[in-house]
């Protein structure tokens, strides 16, 4: 499955852009303690959440949404976990 997780870089880059994280949080329509968080302690986002973000950057910034995403995040690649089926799960 295909996650995003910010950059390294994405709290300087917010910063340069002369906006604070709480102005692309609103503009995003992301709550800005959980945007901070993930940020300051890492963690992935979904697609549609980094694409928000990117968009509300990109606003602020002057620049185009494919050129924010690529500055706030990296693509990752996260494995689902299996869920055990039904039909072969031991009855209790």
């Amino acid at each position: 499955m295909k996650m995003y997780r910010f950059r390294d870089t994405a709290k300087d880059q917010i910063e340069r852009s002369g906006h604070s994280q709480a102005d692309i949080a609103r503009i995003a329509k992301y709550d800005y303690r959980e945007m901070n968080k993930r940020l300051l302690r890492g963690g992935n986002v979904r697609p549609a959440t980094a694409n928000r973000i990117a968009r509300a950057y990109s606003e602020v910034a002057h620049v185009s949404h494919d050129h924010a995403l690529q500055l706030l995040f990296e693509e990752i690649t996260v494995e689902r976990a299996e869920r055990p089926s039904l039909a072969t799960s031991e009855p209790r």
